[in-house]
């Protein structure tokens, strides 16, 4: 079954956008070796609602992690911003709670895309939510008429770096001591879509 993406309004999204958002089914994931089975990734618009599983994953995720206060201002103010959540659906029948496992969060600016934070939690890495997460990115920009998306990664971050090379993007530069706590360079990685 191929994934559909979201239809999102070119303008406004963003500042009001409705909770009421029915998130895409995306396709079905296989079993994964030492974890359940996952029927489906659901990827959907961030709300407020979703903060507190946000955060958990933030602060897990990262050593200079963003404040509830920054992903706020992201989802509040700045007429830019997307955000994205990726939610694990448990096997038919199971008790486990549909879970918050993913996010991205990133600016749209007229032609371009920032990736400007994505973070899967690390007890669901490598099951295909950060690639889904990636994936409808990159097809909100093409709906956007966007030519080019950039982002940065820790040049130590070999599995990011993977990832975002296995969908075209490439290392254009390095941006010296760009990351604190621990100090080290940013590889700029860009992929252009025209």
């Amino acid at each position: 079954m191929k994934a559909r993406h979201l239809a999102w309004p070119v303008t406004g999204w963003g500042v009001g956008a409705s909770e009421d958002f029915s998130p895409c089914v995306a396709a079905r994931a296989p079993t994964y070796e030492g974890g359940p089975a996952l029927n489906k990734i659901k990827i959907s618009r961030m709300t407020e609602k979703d903060l507190d599983e946000v955060m958990r994953i933030e602060e897990v995720s990262f050593s200079a992690p963003w404040s509830r206060g920054m992903f706020l201002t992201e989802l509040r103010d700045n007429p830019f911003s997307k955000l994205l959540i990726a939610r694990l659906d448990p096997p038919a029948g199971g008790d486990e709670q549909v879970r918050l496992a993913g996010y991205c969060c990133f600016w749209v600016i007229f032609n371009e895309v920032h990736i400007m934070n994505l973070a899967v939690h690390p007890d669901w890495k490598r099951k295909g939510i950060g690639s889904r997460l990636v994936e409808e990115t990159i097809s909100i920009s093409r709906e956007h008429g966007v030519k080019k998306i950039h982002l940065e990664v820790r040049q130590s971050n070999d599995q990011a770096r993977r990832l975002y090379e296995k969908f075209g993007f490439q290392v254009i530069a390095a941006r010296p001591n760009y990351y604190t706590h621990p100090r080290e360079d940013a590889v700029l990685m860009a992929l252009d879509l025209e």
